[in-house]
C-alpha cells in the first residue's frame, strides 16, 4: 500500500494537544485533524529535498460552531470504490441488535449522504491511522483487519471532521469558522542527530504552533472584544522578585498575566506592533533665531510589553517623523533607532541550505551565551562560521550571523535618537514601586526608569510653521517565517507644535515680542519657503504672513501707521499648552479689507503683563 510519489500512501490522525511553545508547563489544546504522507517520499539517496517530497503536514480545525460547547467527532477510512482494494475504516462494536452497518458490504467509504450522516451521528472518535495494527477491542472497537499493517503504513485515506447536532428553523443561518493549517518539517533530516546518515522523524510541532496562532488570530487572547469584562483564560507568570539582603529573603514578587485563550468573541486580528511611547515636546528658539523642538519619551512600556502571540517582548526600535499635515502619507522619517541584534543562521542538513531559526538575538544575550568578547560580525557568512560544541548532541554546531535591521543603536550620538542616560545599566526591576523603594537611583525625577529615557532634537525649523511630530515603535517581525516588522502609524500619537518659545516661558521671563520677517519684502518670494503651504488653492497675495512671536497666551495686537491710524486689531486668545499660544500672524490686510502699502508701521501688544511697543517695515 505504501506507494512512492502517490496519494496511495498517506496517513491521518487527530492532534488533541501539545506542550505550549510560549508558557512553560502548560499544555495547548489544539483539536486539529491532520493528514500527511507516510514517510515524506525521499529520493533514493534518502534526501527529503527532492521537488516531489511531501515533507510537510496539513490540518483542519473548527474554530467556531453555532453552539457554545463544541462537540465534534473525527472519522477516517481508506477510500476506494473497488472491491479488490482495501476499503475499510475504524468502527465501534455494535451495541444494538442491528449489527454492524456496512456501505455496500465494506466498512470504509460512505457512498451516499445517508451513509455520511450515519458516520457523523455515531459519536465515534477514531484512533490515529498509524495505530491500526493495535487491537483496540478492549476499548469497544472492532478488531483490526488483515491488512492493518499496510493501512498503518499509508493508504488512500479520507477523514471527516464534524460537529453537532444543532437545532435550527427553516431559513436560519448557522455560523461556522474553520482554519486550514500547514506545518513544515513534519519529516526532516538532521545529521546532528545521526552524523553517519539521514534520520527521518515525524514532528508536528510546527503544525501545533500554527494551530495556536490560527486560534489566537480568530479570537485574540487577553482582548475584551464585547466589553463585558471578560478577557479570556490566563496564566500568572512570575518574572521578577527582589531579594532584601537585610532581611535575607525575597520580599516582593512581580507577576505577568499571560492570556492563552480569548473571550469567545471573534476578532480576526493578527499580531500588532508594540505600543507607541507617550512623548513630550519642548519647543524653543535658538540664539540664531532658528527653531528647535526637543522630543523626550520613556520607552518602558513599549520595550517590555508582550506580543499577544509570542508572549515575549518583540520591541525592535523607534522612529521619529515630522509633517506639515496630519495625514499618514505626509510624514517624513527624520531619525531611527533599533536594537543591536542579529539573525542566527543554521544549516539544514535535510534541505542542504542555511536557514534562519528563531527570533533575533540581542547582543547582550549572545554575549551571555558565548562570552563577553563575542563579536557576531566576525562570523558573517558560510565561509566565516562560529563553531561551538553542543554537549547535549555530543557534536559541534556551526552558525553565522547577520544584522537584523540597521542596528542604529549608538546611545551616545546626540545627532540621532539617543539615550538620556547612556551609561545606565538595565534596571534591577521593572516594577516602578519596587524601584522607588529599593533602587531610587535608577529612577528619574518623574518616577520613570532612567534606562528607557530617550531624546531627539529637531533642528533648523521655521518658527512660523506648525509641525506634526510623531514617535512610532516597531517590532522585529518574524524572520524565520518571512514576516516583516510591524510599525505603529504616525497619526496614532502625533502632536502639533511650533518651534516657538512656549507661552509659559514667555510669561514667566517677560520675553520681548518680536516680528518676522522684518523688514518684510514683498518681492522676496516668502511663499516658496513658509507662506501658503496650508492654502495652495489661493493666490499668494492672500497667503502673506507677518508673524508675531513671544506673545502671551491672551493679548490684543494693534497695528498702526506712521501717522497713528489704526490699521488692524487682532485678538489673540489661546490655551497655555496650545502650540499657537505664543504665536500669531497678520495677512497684511487692513481693517478696511485693503492691501497695506509699503512703509514703517508700529504695533502694540496689550496683556495682563503690560504693553509692549515695536515697529516693522514693509517693502514693496
Amino acid at each position: 500500500m505504501a506507494n512512492t510519489f502517490s496519494s496511495q500512501d498517506d496517513i491521518c490522525g487527530f492532534l488533541k494537544s501539545a506542550p505550549s511553545t510560549y508558557i512553560d508547563g502548560l499544555i495547548d489544546t489544539l483539536d486539529v485533524a491532520w493528514g500527511a504522507d507516510n514517510d515524506g517520499d525521499p529520493n533514493q539517496g534518502g534526501n527529503l529535498q527532492c521537488l516531489r517530497s511531501p515533507s510537510s503536514i496539513i490540518g483542519a480545525k473548527i474554530l467556531r460552531s453555532p453552539a457554545d460547547s463544541l462537540n465534534f467527532t473525527f472519522n477516517w477510512w481508506v477510500s476506494n470504490f473497488y472491491e479488490t482494494v482495501i476499503n475499510w475504516g475504524p468502527r465501534k462494536q455494535p451495541t444494538t441488535q442491528d449489527g454492524v452497518r456496512t456501505f455496500f458490504g465494506v466498512l470504509g467509504t460512505p457512498f451516499t449522504d445517508a451513509d455520511l450522516y450515519y458516520v457523523m451521528s455515531q459519536d465515534e472518535f477514531d484512533y490515529n491511522q498509524e495505530f491500526t495494527e493495535n487491537d483496540h477491542s478492549h476499548l469497544g472497537w472492532l478488531p483490526p483487519p488483515d491488512e492493518a499493517a499496510n493501512i498503518a503504513n499509508g493508504a488512500d485515506i479520507r477523514y471527516l471532521l464534524s460537529c453537532g447536532p444543532f437545532e435550527f428553523k427553516q431559513g436560519a443561518v448557522l455560523p461556522f469558522t474553520f482554519a486550514i493549517i500547514g506545518g513544515q518539517d513534519y519529516y526532516a533530516q538532521d545529521v546532528r542527530i545521526n552524523p553517519f546518515g539521514f534520520y527521518r522523524f515525524r514532528n508536528a510541532s510546527d503544525l501545533a504552533l500554527n494551530t495556536v496562532w490560527a486560534t489566537w488570530v480568530f479570537d485574540n487572547p487577553g482582548f475584551d472584544t464585547d466589553n463585558d469584562g471578560f478577557r479570556g483564560k490566563y496564566y500568572i507568570h512570575v518574572y521578577d522578585s527582589i531579594f532584601d539582603p537585610n532581611l535575607g529573603k525575597w520580599i516582593s514578587t512581580v507577576a505577568e498575566t499571560l492570556y492563552y485563550k480569548g473571550d469567545g468573541v471573534p476578532d480576526f486580528k493578527g499580531a500588532s506592533p508594540p505600543p507607541p511611547p507617550k512623548f513630550k515636546l519642548f519647543p524653543r528658539i535658538t540664539d540664531k533665531n532658528s527653531g528647535e523642538i526637543e522630543i523626550r519619551w520613556n520607552g518602558r512600556i513599549a520595550e517590555t510589553s508582550l506580543d499577544q502571540f509570542s508572549q515575549r517582548p518583540d520591541f525592535e526600535g523607534y522612529r521619529v517623523y515630522i509633517s506639515i499635515s496630519d495625514r499618514d502619507e505626509d510624514f517624513v522619517l527624520v531619525s531611527s533607532f533599533d536594537l543591536e541584534n542579529y539573525n542566527r543562521w543554521e544549516y539544514h542538513a535535510g534541505y542542504f541550505r542555511w536557514e534562519l531559526r528563531g527570533q533575533p538575538y540581542d547582543i547582550r544575550v549572545l554575549k551571555a551565551m558565548y562570552g563577553e568578547n563575542f563579536n557576531p560580525l566576525e562570523y558573517y557568512d558560510a565561509d566565516h562560521l562560529f563553531k561551538i560544541f553542543n554537549p547535549t548532541l555530543g557534536a559541534y554546531e556551526a552558525f553565522y550571523f547577520t544584522r537584523h535591521d540597521w542596528n542604529q543603536s549608538d546611545y551616545s550620538d546626540t545627532t540621532h535618537i539617543h539615550k538620556v542616560y547612556p551609561d545606565q545599566p538595565y534596571p534591577s526591576t521593572l516594577n516602578l514601586d519596587s524601584a522607588a523603594m529599593f533602587y531610587p537611583d535608577e529612577l528619574t525625577d518623574e518616577g520613570e526608569l532612567k534606562y528607557f529615557e530617550y531624546r531627539f532634537v529637531l533642528k533648523d525649523l521655521l518658527v512660523s510653521m506648525p509641525y506634526y511630530i510623531s514617535v512610532t515603535s516597531f517590532d522585529h517581525g518574524y524572520p524565520e517565517r518571512e514576516l516583516n516588522p510591524q510599525e505603529t502609524k504616525p497619526t496614532l500619537n502625533d502632536v502639533k507644535e511650533m518651534a516657538q518659545n512656549s507661552a509659559s516661558l514667555v510669561e514667566n521671563n517677560q520675553l520681548n515680542v518680536y516680528v518676522y520677517p522684518n523688514p518684510y519684502r514683498v518681492d522676496d518670494n516668502y511663499d516658496v519657503r513658509f507662506e501658503g503651504w496650508d492654502r495652495p488653492d489661493l493666490p499668494k497675495e492672500y497667503n502673506r504672513k507677518l508673524n508675531f512671536g513671544n506673545l502671551p497666551h491672551r493679548c490684543t495686537i494693534r497695528i498702526y501707521s506712521l501717522d497713528g491710524d489704526l490699521i488692524r486689531e487682532i485678538l489673540h486668545d489661546k490655551q497655555v499648552g496650545d502650540p499657537m499660544s505664543s504665536y500669531e500672524s497678520w495677512d497684511m490686510i487692513s481693517r478696511n479689507t485693503q492691501y497695506v502699502v509699503g512703509g514703517i508701521y508700529y504695533f502694540s501688544v496689550e496683556s495682563e503683563f503690560g504693553i509692549q511697543v515695536g515697529k516693522f517695515v514693509i517693502i514693496r
